[in-house]
This record gives structure tokens, sequence and C-alpha cells, in this order.
């Protein structure tokens, strides 16, 4: 697998890694690509796959995935700051997974029309 973007984070153990490879397209027989990343320097490592409907929401999703899994770290920090620039998923007004990749990948519903 090719990596394509890399990232390194400090903490108090010493360095964390994060790499993602590049999207590809899954069966030749369906839409769906994945984006395979790797966090190394953590307690544990740790390796995911995100899936989408085309290589970037399969990207979009992974970085999502790797932001989500790095918020419950302690003492990361990323050019001397607490914001280590990945997305993670909201779970404000009881927001499901479902919602937020849906809403991601057709937009945001639109507002009902005043009858």
């Amino acid at each position: 697998m090719t990596t394509i973007l890399s990232r390194t984070l400090s903490s108090p153990r010493g360095d964390v890694h994060v790499f993602v490879d590049a999207p590809r397209a899954a069966a030749t027989d369906s839409a769906e690509w994945s984006c395979t990343y790797r966090i190394h320097g953590l307690a544990e490592d740790v390796t995911g796959t995100a899936h989408g409907i085309d290589a970037v929401q399969s990207i979009l999703l992974a970085l999502t995935q790797i932001g989500d899994r790095l918020a419950g770290a302690t003492g990361l920090t990323f050019l001397g700051g607490s914001d280590l620039g990945f997305p993670l998923t909201s779970w404000n007004d009881a927001e499901s997974t479902l919602s937020f990749v849906v809403r991601h990948s057709i937009g945001a519903p639109s507002a009902p029309s005043p009858s």
C-alpha cells in the first residue's frame, strides 16, 4: 500500500505517527472505496479501514476515524498545541454515525416547507 498522508504528533511517551494509505476501489461489482490508516506510538498500535462511496469520502472518513481514536488519548500535541488537526465525529443533538455519513455523502436534509 502507498502512504499518501502522514503526521507526527508528540506525547509524553514519545512520538505518535499517523499514516493514511491511498484509497482503493473495492470489488469491480461494487461502488465502494476503502482507505486504510495506521497509528503507531500509542499504548497499542491501531490499524483501521474507512469505507466510502468514492475515494474522497473514504479519505475523509479515515481522517475522522483517526480524530475520534486520538481524541481519547491524553497529552497528545501537534506543533505544540492541543488541536491535532483531524476532524471529529459530532455527537451533538443525538446525532448518530449513520446521520453523519449520510449528511456528508448526500448533503444535509433541507428544512421542511412551511404549510
